[in-house]
């Protein structure tokens, strides 16, 4: 049975604090984590798209089990946002290509094997339960991905990988001397789903 609040309201001073917010992790720590859920996020009235990832970190013990989020904007800063500046627009392209081709490629490089855009079942299927290590920052006082690398020595994202997925979101193509490992990377809509 739901209680009903309406019927009696508590009591205010007229200030409110959350209980119970995430401390941030501090900028630059290195955490074993490994990607919980990733789905595929639009917008009405938009053709914006970005990928929301929630991560769990297994290491180091002070933060086992601490849950993050991160947002990958496939396609640059939305158009319709107060943000949006177009000169930006492909730099953050290229820059959200990286991050999730090192994402992939630390999973299994099965995402860029498709050679297409992928669904969330695909990526659900590829991507979750990955681990990797992840560089940690805060912006804007929320937490922030800087960077990922293999858990085991695994090579960086090969071009064709990254190209791969660059293609398989948009026709834009990532320059080979973009590729690597992605790090100060920054990206101020780490928004939870």
């Amino acid at each position: 049975m739901a209680i009903d609040y309406w019927s009696e309201m508590p009591e205010s001073t007229g200030d409110y604090e959350q209980k119970g917010a995430e401390t941030l992790i501090p900028e630059g720590t290195r955490v074993l984590a490994s990607v919980e859920k990733i789905k595929t996020q639009t917008f009405a009235d938009s053709s914006h798209e970005s990928l929301n990832l929630k991560w769990r970190i297994e290491e180091p013990e002070e933060y086992n089990n601490y849950v993050f989020y991160q947002t990958i904007k496939i396609n640059g800063t939305d158009p319709l946002s107060q943000y949006y500046d177009e000169n930006k627009q492909e730099k953050q392209i290229k820059a959200a290509f990286v991050m999730f081709s090192a994402i992939d490629k630390n999973a299994g490089g099965n995402i860029s094997k498709l050679m297409r855009k992928p669904t969330d079942a695909e990526l659900t299927q590829h991507i979750v339960a990955a681990k990797m290590w992840v560089n940690l920052g805060v912006y804007n006082n929320k937490q922030i991905v800087r960077g990922v690398s293999a858990f085991r020595d695994v090579e960086e994202p090969s071009k064709q990988a990254v190209n791969g997925i660059a293609s398989a979101f948009s026709d834009a193509k990532i320059p080979a001397s973009e590729t690597g490992k992605i790090s100060n990377a920054e990206d101020d809509s780490d928004i939870p789903f």
